[in-house]
Protein backbone atom coordinates (compact mmCIF):
# COMPACT_ATOMS: atom_id res chain seq x y z
CA UNK A 1 0.00 0.00 0.00
CA UNK A 2 0.98 3.78 -0.46
CA UNK A 3 -0.62 5.45 2.24
CA UNK A 4 -0.02 7.86 5.26
CA UNK A 5 2.10 5.23 6.51
CA UNK A 6 4.02 4.39 3.68
CA UNK A 7 4.26 7.47 1.66
CA UNK A 8 7.04 9.22 4.03
CA UNK A 9 9.17 5.98 3.41
CA UNK A 10 8.86 7.06 -0.66
CA UNK A 11 9.23 10.58 -0.09
CA UNK A 12 12.65 10.09 1.49
CA UNK A 13 13.70 7.38 -0.95
CA UNK A 14 12.93 9.88 -3.68
CA UNK A 15 14.17 13.30 -1.94
CA UNK A 16 17.60 11.21 -1.14
CA UNK A 17 18.30 10.94 -4.88
CA UNK A 18 20.13 13.22 -7.24
CA UNK A 19 17.42 14.04 -9.51
CA UNK A 20 19.13 16.58 -11.71
CA UNK A 21 18.54 15.26 -15.40
CA UNK A 22 16.91 11.98 -14.51
CA UNK A 23 14.27 9.30 -15.05
CA UNK A 24 13.20 7.99 -11.91
CA UNK A 25 11.20 5.10 -12.16
CA UNK A 26 8.58 4.21 -9.49
CA UNK A 27 7.64 0.06 -9.76
CA UNK A 28 3.89 0.12 -8.83
CA UNK A 29 3.10 -3.07 -9.77
CA UNK A 30 2.79 -4.85 -6.74
CA UNK A 31 0.92 -1.55 -4.88
CA UNK A 32 -2.82 -2.36 -4.52
CA UNK A 33 -3.84 0.59 -2.58
CA UNK A 34 -2.95 4.02 -2.44
CA UNK A 35 -4.63 7.31 -0.89
CA UNK A 36 -4.07 11.08 -1.27
CA UNK A 37 -0.68 10.63 0.80
CA UNK A 38 0.41 8.44 -1.84
CA UNK A 39 -1.05 11.09 -4.30
CA UNK A 40 0.83 13.62 -3.04
CA UNK A 41 4.63 12.20 -2.71
CA UNK A 42 3.79 11.85 -6.44
CA UNK A 43 2.62 15.37 -7.37
CA UNK A 44 5.73 16.45 -5.44
CA UNK A 45 8.65 14.68 -6.79
CA UNK A 46 7.00 14.90 -10.06
CA UNK A 47 7.38 18.99 -9.67
CA UNK A 48 10.80 18.74 -8.00
CA UNK A 49 12.19 16.51 -10.75
CA UNK A 50 10.60 18.58 -13.84
CA UNK A 51 12.03 21.99 -12.16
CA UNK A 52 15.63 20.12 -12.75
CA UNK A 53 14.98 18.51 -16.23
CA UNK A 54 14.18 15.35 -14.98
CA UNK A 55 11.10 13.01 -15.12
CA UNK A 56 8.88 11.05 -13.00
CA UNK A 57 8.12 7.54 -14.91
CA UNK A 58 5.13 5.22 -13.17
CA UNK A 59 6.20 1.52 -13.86
CA UNK A 60 3.19 -1.14 -14.01
CA UNK A 61 0.44 1.09 -11.48
CA UNK A 62 -1.63 -2.16 -10.55
CA UNK A 63 -5.78 -1.74 -11.82
CA UNK A 64 -6.61 0.14 -8.19
CA UNK A 65 -3.50 2.20 -8.19
CA UNK A 66 -4.26 3.11 -11.97
CA UNK A 67 -7.63 3.92 -11.06
CA UNK A 68 -6.97 6.67 -9.08
CA UNK A 69 -4.45 8.36 -11.47
CA UNK A 70 -6.78 8.69 -13.70
CA UNK A 71 -9.68 9.92 -10.96
CA UNK A 72 -7.13 12.43 -9.67
CA UNK A 73 -5.44 13.33 -13.60
CA UNK A 74 -1.87 11.85 -12.82
CA UNK A 75 -2.08 9.74 -15.69
CA UNK A 76 -2.32 13.46 -17.86
CA UNK A 77 0.85 14.48 -16.00
CA UNK A 78 3.42 11.35 -15.52
CA UNK A 79 3.69 8.58 -17.68
CA UNK A 80 2.93 4.96 -16.51
CA UNK A 81 4.86 1.96 -18.15
CA UNK A 82 5.78 -1.15 -18.34
CA UNK A 83 8.49 -2.64 -15.93
CA UNK A 84 11.52 -3.38 -18.01
CA UNK A 85 13.06 -6.92 -16.21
Amino acid sequence: DLDCATAPRLRAALEGLDPVGRTVRVDLSATDFMDCAGVRVLVVSLRRLHDVGGELVLDSPSPSVRRVLELTGLLDLIPPAVSVD
